[in-house]
């Protein structure tokens, strides 16, 4: 079950894998703000999904059960159609990405 949700979040594991990787976190530009907000919702059920998934794979005395990798990310709202996604712990520098 939860790898069917996981490949129906695919696009949203992208990109948030991409803030993982870039230190200084992305910024996500998007047409609308209603788009800006269902992006936000469908990344907080990402980080859910994966939270079930590392259940599924790791044992209940492992570190990583029940933790993402996305946990360490936070999603704010820059504009109402613009998104900056990046590590807690980024204070400044965005990364762009265009997303249409």
């Amino acid at each position: 079950m939860a790898n069917e949700q996981w490949e129906s979040f695919r696009d949203i594991f992208e990109i948030l894998d991409q803030a993982v990787e870039n230190k200084e976190g992305i910024k996500i530009k998007f047409k609308t703000q209603a788009q800006a907000t269902k992006f936000a919702h469908r990344a907080y059920r990402a980080r859910i999904i994966d939270r079930k998934q590392q259940m599924l794979v790791n044992e209940v005395d492992d570190p990583k059960y029940g933790i993402s990798v996305y946990d360490i990310l936070s999603i704010r709202k820059l504009d109402p159609d613009v998104l900056h996604i990046a590590s807690s712990e980024t204070v400044s520098g965005i990364v762009s990405v265009e997303v249409l």
